[in-house]
């Protein structure tokens, strides 16, 4: 949970919380503004300790949402 960044700029470990049920997996949860992830450009999230999962959600209730999965 140490190893990841966004543009480069580290994630906070303390989001990262282990997930009920699985031994040694952790899941992560953040909310990130438009400054730090900005429309029509491309940001990249990295984890320098190895492989992981990510899901993103875009959008809401009023809004609709998109849903991605991907594995790293």
């Amino acid at each position: 949970e140490d190893g990841f960044t966004l543009n480069g700029l580290p994630l906070p470990a303390n989001n990262f919380v282990p997930v009920p049920g699985a031994p040694g997996w952790l899941a992560g949860e953040f909310e990130f503004s438009m400054s730090e992830i900005p429309v029509h450009q491309t940001s990249t999230i990295q984890n320098s300790k190895g492989t992981f999962h990510m899901s993103i959600i875009n959008g809401g209730p009023a809004s609709g949402a998109m849903y991605g999965n991907f594995s790293f």
